[in-house]
């Protein structure tokens, strides 16, 4: 046990004659005692940590390598989200192998590692092999039974149970000479092409995650017809996976984030709705009964679809749509509780933002709360800060889920040493009493158009500041007069959210955001939003943004108007899909620029800086004759290669649980093309590069002797596919910004290469 030595203490062990003479003599022999006492007590601490740094529990964090050295531990790269630290999986390194050469210590340290649901499966099960008569296996059958609906769904999937012929070819990485910069696919380094054999273990690895919205409204869309979602669009519901018990049981399809299925839910309703489940529905504040749904396709086009089954509340969870029969009438409020797929918390939504709110959201003196008495709707909230003298700092809060409609453009104006937030969050009431907001479980639909003004002040100061966090926009943003600070932090900007229910090469669109004051400086952050137009005074930074303009050949950032350069734009860890043309661009980093000019275009570039002087741009992914500052380990390396090392996408669609996750055919120079060896772009903080890492790190040490594993990412797809045109022959139906009359690619048809 440590102990405290003063020089009081230490004067008393020594002869009282020597405590009368230092007494006499001032006290200087106690004070230099005083002195050896802190010396003594710093070795002292040293030598019990010693003894501490002995154990994984006590030591320090020095020390947890070389414990974990001792054992065999080799060291990985931290992934946020993981239940599990360095030290943790040290002192957890006994226990998985004591339980090595198991399934389900495979699946829990590579689930553990990557911080993902991961779910192994056996396929020496599902390989088909001939009966022997001495030990007959029932559960194998020889055949596929094409009547199971469940069975047949399940077919090519993680939990594929239907019996394949034997495939010879390995399911482990091929081994292959690696060149620089590497342009094989992302599924070449993750397993062979082989999948069904005796020594064979698929390791399949959830991309995206499910995000809860509890009592929210629905959207009504017609006569007795809702939508979950409150922009009006189309989403899968997804299944929410409750919590787990380490070791306790082999991944499940209720464990894990994927889109309901019609099937599933017809046979096992009791799985995924409840109050306390997946999905639920109140009407008019009354639970709907599951015996009173139907679950059905509510197939049609958007606003037009039928109406259900007779007498039931029916449900289409692969499209979130809701139709009441007339026996229901036409219900006050409908509230729904439901989950929605995306791989990272980007765009606002269930997840806590309340890290991201700025010192401003609680320092204020200035509080709004819409729907309160004094502001029942967001015009009268915005009309009182209005109002408000210049140097007030303050907020205008939208509880929960809610939409906002609004025929008339909302005027918001910022004075010079003003701070507004406007925000959504979720109010905290104990006994009765408020104890503030957290920004969780809420987001905020607004339809209507944004007018933001910045006031001059007579007695000067410093530019109004304006932020928004939580909000989902349908319609655009205007900033005008004097300069204002704006940021717009985990919001959804969607300036035409019928467009955005098309596919991703519809376009061009309307810019989600128009800066025309001079100064003026706008911060993007965690969001999801359409085309920039800024003027070149201005500065705009991106940081974890996609920026969608609806096709490569469009224009995702410019000037005031088209041919004018828009303003200075630094980029990092974003994803911009379209055309760019700055003033300068300080810096982009860790960043993909989907562009390219369509036929007979004006541009000089797709990625043009007017300014090559300053700036650079650094581990991104651009046309190779972008004209932009000097780069460095930029992508593609030449023209040469530009092709081999473009990006893919899973999903460009806005509204697709993929959408912006990088497909598994994009090339390796990419997925590991950022500045810490992580992927290029707005999904570079999901760290799922990192995961993958982690996991191919740990298969081999539990790996049992003579199997081969390989690892699958499970990216998920989109049940409710908008109804499709068909194209007649020898012309395209849909145009986009690279069509112009005289581009081939507008044109099908045999031999038309040829022209």
């Amino acid at each position: 046990m440590a102990m405290n030595l003063t020089g009081q203490d230490l004067m008393r062990l020594l002869p009282a004659i020597y405590g009368v003479r230092d007494a006499a003599a001032g006290g200087l022999l106690e004070a230099l005692l005083e002195v050896l006492g802190e010396q003594a007590e710093i070795v002292q601490d040293n030598i019990l940590q010693l003894y501490e740094d002995q154990f994984i529990e006590t030591s320090s964090t020095w020390a947890v390598p070389y414990l974990g050295d001792l054992i065999g531990y080799l060291p990985i790269r931290a992934v946020d989200g993981a239940s599990y630290s360095p030290r943790a999986e040290v002192a957890n390194t006994i226990g998985y192998r004591r339980r090595k050469g198991t399934a389900i210590a495979l699946e829990q340290v590579c689930s553990d590692v990557s911080a993902r649901q991961v779910h192994l499966s056996e396929r020496f099960r599902t390989t088909l092999t001939l009966q022997s008569m001495r030990c007959v296996t029932p559960s194998q059958p020889a055949f596929a039974l094409v009547r199971q609906q469940k069975l047949m769904e399940e077919v090519s999937g993680p939990f594929d149970g239907v019996s394949h012929c034997a495939d010879v070819r390995r399911i482990a990485p091929r081994i292959r000479s690696v060149a620089d910069p590497d342009i094989a696919t992302v599924d070449i380094a993750l397993h062979g092409p082989g999948q069904f054999n005796l020594p064979d273990i698929a390791l399949h690895i959830w991309r995206c995650r499910s995000f809860l919205v509890d009592k929210s409204p629905a959207l009504p869309v017609g006569e007795r017809r809702y939508t979950f979602d409150l922009a009006g669009l189309d989403v899968p519901l997804f299944t929410v996976p409750a919590l787990r018990t380490p070791f306790d049981h082999i991944t499940a399809r209720m464990d894990v984030p994927e889109p309901i299925s019609l099937y599933e839910i017809r046979t096992a309703t009791e799985d995924f709705y409840g109050a306390a489940k997946s999905l639920f529905v109140w009407i008019d504040g009354v639970a709907v009964a599951a015996e009173d749904i139907a679950w059905t396709r509510l197939s049609g086009k958007e606003g037009g679809w039928c109406c259900g089954v007779g007498h039931k509340v029916s449900i289409d969870v692969q499209c979130g749509r809701i139709a009441l029969a007339e026996e229901w009438g036409s219900p006050t409020e409908v509230m729904v509780r439901y989950a929605y797929g995306f791989a990272a918390e980007i765009g606002g939504g269930s997840y806590d933002r309340s890290v991201n709110l700025t010192n401003d959201s609680s320092a204020g003196a200035f509080l709004a709360i819409v729907g309160s008495p004094l502001t029942p709707t967001l015009e009268d909230a915005i009309a009182v800060w209005n109002t408000q003298p210049s140097g007030t700092t303050g907020s205008i809060v939208i509880l929960d889920y809610a939409r906002i409609d609004c025929v008339d453009t909302l005027e918001i104006h910022i004075a010079a040493g003003n701070a507004l937030t406007i925000l959504s969050a979720t109010e905290h009431v104990a006994a009765g009493i408020h104890s503030g907001y957290t920004a969780a479980q809420s987001q905020a639909t607004i339809a209507a158009a944004i007018a933001v003004t910045g006031d001059a002040s007579t007695s000067g100061g410093t530019s109004g500041r304006l932020a928004l966090n939580g909000l989902r926009i349908l319609g655009s943003i205007d900033v005008s007069g004097e300069a204002v600070a704006m940021s717009v932090e985990h919001c959804t900007l969607l300036p035409n959210a019928m467009q955005l229910r098309a596919g991703g090469t519809e376009g061009p669109r309307d810019p989600s955001i128009t800066v025309h004051s001079e100064g003026t400086s706008l911060t993007i952050q965690n969001t999801l939003t359409g085309p920039l137009a800024v003027i070149d005074s201005a500065t705009v930074m991106l940081c974890e943004v996609l920026l969608d303009a609806g096709s490569p050949c469009c224009i995702a950032y410019v000037g005031e108007v088209p041919s004018q350069q828009g303003g200075d734009l630094q980029v990092e860890n974003s994803t911009v899909i379209g055309k760019v043309r700055a003033r300068t661009m300080p810096l982009a980093s860790n960043s993909i620029f989907r562009s390219r000019l369509a036929r007979n275009d004006s541009w000089a570039a797709a990625v043009w800086a007017g300014r090559t002087q300053t700036g650079c741009v650094r581990f991104c992914s651009l046309p190779f004759a972008s004209i932009t500052p000097r780069r460095y380990k930029c992508l593609p390396t030449s023209v040469a290669n530009e092709g081999a090392l473009a990006p893919m996408f899973a999903s460009l669609r806005y509204g697709h649980p993929a959408y912006g996750l990088l497909s598994t055919w994009t090339p390796l120079a990419v997925w590991h093309g950022a500045d810490d060896g992580g992927q290029i772009g707005v999904m570079h903080g999901i760290q799922e590069t990192e995961a993958v890492q982690n996991t191919q790190l740990r298969i081999p040490e539990y790996l049992p002797a003579g199997m081969e594993a390989g690892i699958f990412l499970v990216t998920p797809k989109m049940c409710c596919e908008r109804p499709r045109r068909h194209a007649r022959y020898g012309l395209q139906v849909s145009k986009d910004c690279c069509d112009d009359g005289t581009s081939t690619e507008g044109v099908s048809g045999i031999g038309i290469g040829l022209l």
